[in-house]
This record gives C-alpha cells, sequence and structure tokens, in this order.
C-alpha cells in the first residue's frame, strides 16, 4: 500500500514478503552486523521495487544474483534493474537522520539514488526523494529532489552526450579509459580487447585526420550481462567526425551473449543500421559519420533488456 504523508514524501507498507525475502538474503551472512545491512538494504530495494511496479514500470529484483553477490562477496546488493531505464540505487537511512551516505563508486548505468527511511520497527518505507548525480559522499536529505518527480525523470529522455566537446578533454565521468577500465575489471581479457580489437577505419579517413584517435567507454546492464560500450572518434576535420561503435564482454564472459542487438538511430529515432552477436563473437561494431551539431542514438539490447545512449556531435 503506497500513501502520501507529505507533498514530498511517500510512505510504503513493508509486507511480511518483504521481510522474508530479507531473511533469506541475510540469513547466511557470517557478521550480524553486515547481516542486518543486508536486511535493511533488501527491504529498501522491495520498497523502490514496489513504488515503480505501481506507477507501470517494469523491474527485476534479480533474486538468484542477488543472493549469489551477497554469498560471494559478504556484501549487500542495494540496486533495483528498471528495465528500459538502468539500475536505480536504494540507500536506507534511519530514523531522524539529516544526511545519507551515497556510495559514489557505482557505475554510470546506475541512473539515480532514491533514499529510503525505514521506520523503527520495520513496517514501513518513506521514499524520501531522489538525486540524479552527486559528488557528495554524505548528501544532505534536504538537497534531495521530490520522489514525486521521479516518474517524470525516468519517462524524460536522457540528455545528448556532447562529442565534439570530447575532443577538448571535456568528458563525462562515467566514460572510462582504459586504464580506469582496468581498476574495476582486472583482469588481462579487456586490456587485451581494446589493444587489439580497433576500428575498421577508411584509410581516407586516417589521412584527413590531424588527431589521434579518442576512445572512452563505459559498463552496460542487460539484465543479469554486463556488456562494455566503447566510442571510439577520429575528427577527419574540423567538422566531421568518424565514430566507431563496439560492443564487448567483460572480463567473466569470452563472448558476447547470442543476439545481443546493437542498432545506431537516426535523430528521428529511424534505424540507420543494426548488428547482432553470434556465440563466437568478442565485439560487434557499427559506424557513423557525421558533422557538428547532428545527432545520433546507439541502442544496446538483449531480450528485454536495453540500454540507449543519445550523442550529439
Amino acid at each position: 500500500m503506497i500513501s502520501a504523508i507529505s507533498p514530498y514524501f511517500l510512505t510504503i507498507s513493508l509486507s511480511p514478503m518483504f521481510h522474508q525475502l530479507a531473511e533469506r538474503l541475510s540469513a547466511d551472512h557470517p557478521d550480524l552486523v553486515e547481516a542486518e545491512k543486508v536486511y535493511l538494504k533488501t527491504l529498501a530495494v522491495c520498497a523502490v521495487n514496489d513504488y515503480l511496479q505501481r506507477y507501470g514500470f517494469k523491474t527485476d529484483l534479480q533474486i538468484e544474483e542477488r543472493q549469489n553477490f551477497v554469498m560471494q562477496t559478504f556484501l549487500g546488493m542495494s540496486d533495483l534493474l528498471v528495465m528500459g531505464y538502468g539500475r536505480v540505487e536504494c540507500c536506507p537511512v534511519a530514523p531522524n537522520t539529516d544526511y545519507v551516505h551515497l556510495p559514489l563508486d557505482v557505475w554510470a548505468d546506475h541512473i539515480g539514488y532514491i533514499v529510503v527511511h525505514l521506520n523503527a520497527s520495520l513496517s514501513e518505507a518513506s521514499l524520501l526523494g531522489f538525486i540524479e548525480h552527486t559528488s557528495l559522499e554524505e548528501l544532505p536529505i534536504n538537497q534531495l529532489q521530490t520522489i514525486e518527480d521521479f516518474p517524470a525523470f525516468l519517462r524524460t529522455p536522457s540528455p545528448s552526450i556532447h562529442l565534439s566537446q570530447w575532443l577538448q578533454n571535456k568528458i563525462d565521468k562515467s566514460w572510462k579509459n582504459i586504464d580506469e577500465l582496468l581498476s574495476v575489471y582486472p583482469a588481462n581479457t579487456i586490456a587485451s580487447i581494446f589493444r587489439t580489437v580497433l576500428p575498421e577505419v577508411d584509410s581516407s579517413i586516417l589521412q584527413g585526420s590531424n588527431m589521434p584517435m579518442l576512445q572512452r567507454a563505459k559498463p552496460i546492464a542487460l539484465g543479469e550481462c554486463t556488456a562494455i560500450l566503447r566510442l571510439c572518434l577520429i575528427p577527419s576535420d574540423h567538422q566531421s567526425i568518424a565514430i566507431y561503435i563496439h560492443v564487448h564482454p567483460t572480463t567473466d564472459q569470452k563472448f558476447l551473449v547470442p543476439k545481443t542487438r546493437m542498432a545506431l538511430l537516426s535523430d528521428t529515432q529511424e534505424m540507420l543500421c543494426e548488428a547482432y552477436a553470434c556465440s563466437t563473437d568478442n565485439f560487434m561494431q557499427l559506424s557513423i559519420a557525421g558533422n557538428i551539431g547532428e545527432c545520433f542514438s546507439v541502442v544496446v539490447s538483449l531480450g528485454d533488456y536495453s540500454v540507449q545512449e543519445n550523442f550529439l556531435i
């Protein structure tokens, strides 16, 4: 049951089913303090899941993945996958709390943080608000955006990424270079892929370019799978840029999951080209060339899961 307790908060009843799941995920934890954290994180995730489903969003609690994560790492997952949008970090807070601790190491496929107040009896959860991005690990509660705006925030198309600004070294922190990726995926697989799988570039483009190729990448969530979306930019002159888009598996996968799809869309969302992964593909590549000011989108999908990134050249 959801009810408004003020213009800014929403309260959700924590059903016995939520507590049963929290007990299941925390039961095997060897440390009682950490087990309690897992329990509270699970309740927060369940509350946000219930809220979003009631607003018509499809979500995936990924129970099996969550349980494996807890057992293997002795930590509690606190994110929720909103299908077609990305992951929401659910941050539980205790009563009479003025600040919330936000984990700033979550990857860019997290679309924001929702702060969840759990009452003392753990019978209710109040969604205090949300924030998209922050550089503060300790964020004042009064700086949150109202939770009432969160559905509209999700449904608003993501802003375009300005690729021409990349050439001026103005790059969003969510797009990493190779060394930064290796700090998160410290295996030789990623290093080998990034150094050996280079774009199949038309020689005429290279001859017209006086700038080196610029590469950036980010992980994207496709259900239980994570892939790496990689862009390679080659400016051919002052107005035109050749862009090569790759999708790679992460270190725990030798090949892409079969039928992983990548598509390029025009500024009117018409499909320009697409590619599908086979069982022996360790990357996919599509390319596009455009002038400063033109727009396009990249969509990577697997079954019911998809991620779209919008770009402005």
